[in-house]
Parts: C-alpha cells; sequence; structure tokens
C-alpha cells in the first residue's frame, strides 16, 4: 500500500510539471503573437520573415502546451483512480486511453485555447459594420487576443504555489474530504498578510491584458499602412459616427497606457468619460472590467477584514487584559459597597451619588463582575441589608 501512495504523489508531482510547461509554453506563444500584433499595428508587413518567424515560434509553443494540457488531463484520471482505489479499495485500472481523456469538457476548452492560433504564412482581414461604421481587424490581432486568454493557465501555478508546502495533503484531503485546489488556494491567499500583494499583482495583471485587448478592439486596420480590404475604401472606415450622429474621424489610440487607464477608471467604477469606447468588442471588454472590478474590491474588503481581526496570541492577550479590567470593575464596587456599609453603620452621613444608588443594582453588577472575573469567595450583599 505505501507504494501506491508514493506513487500517488508522483503522480500529482508530474501533473503539475506539465502544467508548469503549460504555462510557459503559453506565455512564450503569447508573447510572440503579441509582438506579431505589434509589428502590424506599427505598420510592418504582414508577410514579411521576421513576422512568419514569430508565427513559427507560436506554433511551436502552441504544439507543447496542447501536448502539455493533454499530459496533465491524463495524469488527473490516474490520479482521481488511484484514490478511489487507496479510499475505496475499487479495482486500480492504469489504463487512460484518449477516449477517457476526451470525455472531459474542460480537456477540450482547453485545448481549443491552447491550440488556436494563426500559423506562419497565413494573413487576412475581417470586416463588418459596427453601429453603421466600418470596422476592419486583421486575423493577427484576433488570434492575439484569443492567445491571450492563456494567461489563465498561470492560476495553476499560483494554485500550487499556494498548497505546495501542506504536508500529506493528499491523505488528509482524502479522509477529510476537502479538495485542495482552486478554492481552497483563494481562500489561504486571502487569510494570509500577503492577500493585499496577491490581489494587486492579479489586479494589475488584469489591467493590461484587458487595456490591451480594449486597445487592439479599437484599433481598426483600414487605418494602417498596406490595408488591401475592398471594405477599407468605403467612407464609414475613416469617418465615424458617434451615438449622437455627429461626424469624426477616426484615429487609432495605439498607446496601451491610454487603454490601461480606461480599464481602470472602468473597474473601479469611476468612469470620467474621456475616453469612451467606439466599437461593440470595445464595450464588451468595458462591460468584462466592470464586473471583474467589483469582484475584486469585494476581495480586498473581504481581505481587509480577515486582516484586521486579531490572531490567536492576540486574542489570548485580550481575553487577559479584559479578566484585568473586569478585577478591577470589581474591586470598584466592592469598594462602593463596604463604604456605603461603613457609613450607614457609623451614622455618618451619606453623599448625594450614595443616596441616588440602587443597593440591588450595585449587588447585580458585583455578581456579574464576580463571574467574569473567575472569584469564587465574595460575599458583601448581606452586609448592606
Amino acid at each position: 500500500m505505501w507504494f501506491k501512495r508514493f506513487w500517488r504523489g508522483q503522480v500529482h508531482k508530474w501533473m503539475n510539471r506539465w502544467r508548469m510547461l503549460a504555462a510557459f509554453s503559453a506565455l512564450v506563444g503569447t508573447g510572440a503573437a503579441v509582438w506579431v500584433n505589434q509589428m502590424i499595428l506599427r505598420g510592418e508587413e504582414p508577410r514579411s520573415a521576421i513576422v512568419d518567424a514569430f508565427k513559427a515560434l507560436n506554433t511551436a509553443a502552441s504544439a507543447v502546451c496542447t501536448l502539455a494540457i493533454y499530459s496533465a488531463h491524463w495524469l488527473e484520471i490516474l490520479n482521481v483512480r488511484l484514490n478511489e482505489h487507496l479510499s475505496r479499495g475499487t479495482k486500480l485500472d492504469v489504463d487512460v486511453t484518449f477516449r477517457s481523456v476526451g470525455a472531459n469538457v474542460w480537456f477540450w476548452v482547453e485545448f481549443i485555447i491552447c491550440a488556436v492560433h494563426v500559423p506562419p504564412f497565413m494573413t487576412s482581414e475581417v470586416g463588418g459594420l459596427n453601429m453603421e461604421n466600418m470596422v476592419v481587424y486583421r486575423i493577427e490581432t484576433m488570434g492575439c487576443v484569443w492567445n491571450m486568454f492563456r494567461f489563465y493557465l498561470l492560476w495553476w501555478a499560483f494554485v500550487h504555489f499556494m498548497v505546495h508546502d501542506l504536508p500529506m495533503r493528499h491523505t488528509v484531503g482524502s479522509y477529510s474530504n476537502v479538495k485542495f485546489e482552486s478554492l481552497f488556494a483563494l481562500k489561504r491567499s486571502l487569510n494570509t498578510w500577503y492577500s493585499f500583494l496577491y490581489l494587486s499583482v492579479g489586479w494589475a495583471v488584469l489591467i493590461v491584458l484587458l487595456g490591451y485587448t480594449y486597445m487592439s478592439a479599437e484599433a481598426s486596420s483600414c487605418l494602417l499602412p498596406g490595408s488591401k480590404n475592398q471594405l477599407c475604401l468605403e467612407e464609414s472606415a475613416r469617418i465615424w459616427t458617434a451615438a449622437d450622429q455627429s461626424k469624426f474621424e477616426k484615429v487609432n489610440d495605439l498607446f496601451l497606457a491610454n487603454s490601461c487607464w480606461f480599464i481602470f477608471v472602468t473597474m473601479t467604477t469611476i468612469g470620467y468619460g474621456d475616453v469612451t469606447p467606439s466599437t461593440h468588442v470595445g464595450r464588451f471588454v468595458a462591460v468584462v472590467a466592470a464586473q471583474v472590478g467589483i469582484i475584486l474590491t469585494a476581495l480586498f474588503t473581504a481581505a481587509l477584514t480577515n486582516l484586521m481581526k486579531y490572531d490567536q496570541s492576540e486574542q489570548s492577550a485580550m481575553v487577559i487584559i479584559e479578566r484585568e479590567i473586569t478585577k478591577s470593575n470589581l474591586m470598584n464596587k466592592a469598594q462602593e459597597i463596604i463604604s456605603l456599609w461603613w457609613r450607614r453603620c457609623k451614622g455618618k452621613s451619606v453623599s448625594r451619588r450614595q443616596q441616588r444608588q440602587d443597593i440591588y443594582r450595585l449587588h447585580t453588577e458585583l455578581q456579574h463582575y464576580k463571574q467574569a472575573s473567575g472569584v469564587r469567595s465574595l460575599a458583601l450583599f448581606p452586609i448592606v441589608q
């Protein structure tokens, strides 16, 4: 049995390694796609050798990413079978077929995200009407925006970072029915002093990704040098009509900082209005940014709430301090009762404050402080009756 548990640990280790390889290759491929898009937006010929070279790099990275995704899902199925064998005693079947992997819908989602890209020697333009305006996109731009979905693979690297230091997490998870996966990693990240750092880095990455997507969505290929699409010959390709029916000349804003500024003010629900989307895709990106901003703000609030709570040592210190405060209040009430009893026994004059005091209320408060402070013996009430 021990070697099967060891085998399960090795399977999980290799599954994480394939996930890391998928994330790395996805970043390389996405970087190549972004570089191709930037060269074309800056006026580079789409059929040039340097553009095709980066497209080939994206193709190689996409192939490695797809292979890594398949291997990770293959090992994940084997890991599930090992867990069922060790916890329930079912027969262990190590023959994982392609059909078993293909039955998982999430595998095909990841496969499409990693596999779809613009290969070398392929270039084209796609256009259509957009609110009575003609907008044309290059497929390199569309492929770049699609490839940016691969950044989700970084989440698996973050999950592994958050749970890799937990000893015997597989055994503990099997007996406690706790899955040390995405949700657990998110909860653990929000319950540490580094939660603000994690959320800030995630927020910054999303601002850059959504900002670049917005910039690409608002850039029309008709305004690029060398565009040969027939749709760009129409007047509506260069002179656009705004929502208030006013005419303006379309200009591509290729400064990423301006797009990131728009995403930031949208995420924070400020919305100055100095930058507005003029395409359907740009508006969709703005809607996504607004929703993501609301979620991140809620997570920041939750993280701040957790950080403002006392930790275990602070709670212990506060219990001791509160007990000492209660003892002090107990002594003050006992002093008031003794002083009132002495003055009445000796026939001394009683102050106005003492005259207004209710002896039964004093007794009730005394008993309350006595119970809270843990004092076992204190009998003063009979002396004031």
